[in-house]
């Protein structure tokens, strides 16, 4: 009898011991895979934070540099490492795609503000009268693009409207071609325009 209860409680010993391994292989395993994905986060933590730095840095490198040299040393400057635009309005524009620093590297473009067009400017908000020079500005934008002179127009016109307020004793309607409350309010998902 003595023989048969001890190998029975052998066996119980062994699925025992059997079951913490399988537990203790299990926690291993999940504790290798949490610190595999804690590793990887913390990189790409480290990895972000070098990049904002570097971003950064070229951001102060090209401020810092705008503000203390003249453009001609900046172009000067940029065109031994890319490209820089200039036009006969003084628009300027640099570009640089690669520069190396530190463990990364720097692509910076530098564009003039000025050379921007603002489309809220085409209407005067004051006195609601249409900006002639932002005007000419988008009809020459779009004549450089291919666009057809009707369909620019009518974009135009259409901006204009969309952008001109009620003043009472004004011409409301800046140019009648352009689409207005109607054409709104027909579409699919109908709106009222501000004016």
């Amino acid at each position: 009898m003595n023989l048969k209860k001890s190998r029975s409680e052998k066996g119980i010993v062994l699925i025992i011991v059997l079951i913490v391994i399988a537990i203790l292989t299990t926690l291993v395993v999940d504790l290798m895979y949490f610190t595999h994905i804690d590793i990887e986060i913390s990189s790409n933590t480290r990895d972000e934070l070098k990049s904002r730095y570097i971003a950064k840095s070229g951001v102060y490198v090209i401020a810092g540099t705008l503000k203390n040299e003249p453009l001609e040393n900046i172009t000067a400057f940029a065109s031994n490492f890319g490209d820089q635009v200039g036009d006969s309005k003084g628009y300027w524009t640099i570009q640089i795609p690669f520069l190396p620093f530190g463990d990364g590297s720097l692509s910076i473009k530098v564009i003039d503000e000025r050379s921007k067009i603002n489309l809220n400017a085409l209407v005067n908000q004051t006195t609601n009268d249409v900006d002639r020079q932002v005007h000419a500005e988008l009809t020459e934008l779009f004549r450089m693009l291919g666009v057809d002179n009707s369909k620019s127009s009518l974009f135009i016109a259409s901006l204009t409207n969309w952008l001109d307020r009620p003043i009472s004793g004004s011409r409301n309607d800046q140019n009648p071609a352009g689409a207005n409350g109607d054409f709104y309010a027909g579409l699919e998902n109908p709106y009222q325009i501000k004016d």
